[in-house]
C-alpha cells in the first residue's frame, strides 16, 4: 500500500501503517469489551435489590384469593355494612366506612372531597326514599396498605309518600386504607348506573 501526500504541496509522506485485520478485530473488541463493563457496573450500581425480592410476594401483596383471611372478611364486612347503613338511611353510621378525606366520583357529576361533602349528598339523595340496597363484591387486590375492590350492586328505592319505584343497577370500583386497627375503610370511590 502506497501513502499519497494528504495535501498539495505536501513533501512528508506519513509512515506506512502495519495494521492487519486481526489487530484492527482485537482492539475494536477489547474497546467494547471494556464498554460493556463500565455500563455493567454503572447498572448495577444503579439498582438496588431488597433482601426479601427472592422469596415472593409477601400476603398482603396477592390475590385476594391467597390474601389474609381476615383481611378480606373485614373488607366484606365493610360492603355488607355499607348495604345496611343505605337500606337504614344512616348516613352516620356510613361516616364510620370512609376515610375523612376520601373522595366520591358519581357519575356525571363533580368529585365530592371529603366526608362532609359525601355526606352531604347522600342526605340529600337518601330523604325522602326507602332503599333497598344489595352490594355484590367480584374482587378485591390488596397491596400493603392498600387494596382495590370492585363489583355490582342494585338499588331499588320508592318514595316514603308512595309511588313507584326505580330500580337502578351497575358497577362500583373503590380504592380502600387499610387503618391501624387493620380494619378498612373507603378511600376513593366511583361507580356507573345501568337503569
Amino acid at each position: 500500500m502506497t501513502l499519497r501526500p494528504l495535501y498539495p504541496g505536501q513533501t512528508r509522506v506519513p509512515p506506512r501503517l502495519n495494521f492487519d485485520l486481526w489487530t484492527v478485530s482485537f482492539v475494536d473488541m477489547k474497546t467494547s469489551l471494556i464498554l460493556l463493563m463500565a455500563a455493567s457496573a454503572f447498572l448495577c450500581g444503579c439498582t438496588t435489590t431488597s433482601p426479601t425480592a427472592s422469596q415472593g410476594p409477601t400476603p398482603s401483596q396477592v390475590h385476594s384469593d391467597i390474601a389474609p383471611p381476615d383481611y378480606l372478611a373485614a373488607i366484606r364486612q365493610l360492603y355488607a355494612d355499607k348495604a345496611a347503613a343505605l337500606n337504614a338511611g344512616d348516613t352516620s353510621s356510613l361516616a364510620k366506612l370512609y376515610e375523612q378525606d376520601a373522595i366520591q366520583f358519581p357519575p356525571n357529576s363533580p368529585a365530592l372531597i371529603g366526608w362532609e361533602a359525601i355526606q352531604s349528598e347522600l342526605k340529600t339523595e337518601l330523604e325522602g326514599i326507602k332503599v333497598a340496597a344489595t352490594i355484590e363484591i367480584a374482587e378485591v387486590i390488596i397491596a400493603d396498605h392498600w387494596a382495590f375492590a370492585r363489583g355490582t350492586y342494585r338499588m331499588v328505592t320508592t318514595p316514603r309518600s308512595g309511588g313507584g319505584q326505580t330500580v337502578a343497577t351497575g358497577n362500583w370500583l373503590d380504592i380502600l386504607k387499610r387503618e391501624p386497627d387493620s380494619s378498612w375503610k373507603i378511600a376513593r370511590s366511583t361507580w356507573t348506573i345501568q337503569e
